[in-house]
């Protein structure tokens, strides 16, 4: 109930906490050439040197070898809070989607980047159903049937980033 609460006041309060500043947006670095096309923008600490991305597909065929740990996901954006930006969901070419939180709510990201390819980096945990917090995320939602399967009736996993990079579908 306590993480509920938390959770309401957080991506409901009209300010941000008297928490740490949120992190500067920066632009990450484009592939040579760069047109308006090739921008990712990038939101909270920068990724960790060296660590390599595996795709959101290999975290949801076989969750369980990647909980607890830190990982670097690629996937498409299927859904972003539409508060505050302060979590989104991942998917896969199977539309199999993931939960993706904002550590300590630090930061958020545009709320208009459903469709987006996305690079996000952060710790895979297992979440037991909670009802009430599902419900929560549907009421932010742009698309709640985009929501991972199961949440708030059966354990889920999601991932807790320090990290993300978007780059922004084109109209």
């Amino acid at each position: 109930m306590t993480a509920l609460l938390l959770i309401l006041i957080a991506c409901g309060s009209p300010e941000p906490a008297a928490e740490a500043p949120a992190k500067p947006v920066a632009e990450a670095a484009p592939e040579a050439s760069p047109t308006a096309e090739q921008e990712w923008k990038h939101w909270g600490d920068p990724f960790t040197e060296g660590s390599s991305a595996i795709s959101v597909t290999s975290v949801l065929d076989d969750p369980d070898p990647h909980v607890g740990k830190n990982v670097r996901i690629t996937g498409e954006v299927a859904d972003v809070c539409q508060k505050k930006g302060c979590w989104m969901v991942v998917q896969d070419d199977k539309a199999r989607t993931m939960r993706v939180t904002m550590k300590d709510h630090s930061f958020g990201v545009d709320m208009d980047t459903t469709g987006g390819l996305c690079e996000l980096e952060g710790t895979v945990v297992k979440k037991d159903a909670d009802p009430e917090t599902a419900a929560h995320f549907a009421s932010e939602s742009a698309n709640p049937e985009k929501a991972p399967q199961g949440e708030g009736t059966s354990a889920t996993y999601e991932i807790v980033v320090t990290a993300v990079s978007i780059k922004k579908q084109q109209s």
